[in-house]
């Protein structure tokens, strides 16, 4: 299945992301990681989509969370 492959990227990307291991990650860790390979634009951008699945609205998002911004987006 190609699936496992989308999951397994997205959860290095998640880890990658969630520098100080607290299983959730905020803003300021997912832009540290994008602008290596991302425009501002772009980053800001990705950050706003992903951030509206902030279901409780910690100002972080944990993998769960990820994971529906990535089932929603298609």
């Amino acid at each position: 299945s190609q699936i496992w492959p989308v999951w397994e990227q997205a959860k290095q990307f998640f880890d990658k992301c969630d520098a100080d291991g607290s299983g959730k990650i905020r803003k300021c860790e997912v832009y540290n990681v994008l602008k290596q390979f991302k425009t501002h634009a772009e980053a800001i951008q990705f950050m706003a989509e992903v951030f509206k699945f902030d279901k409780d609205a910690d100002g972080e998002i944990s993998w769960e969370e990820f994971k529906t911004a990535i089932e929603q987006s298609g």
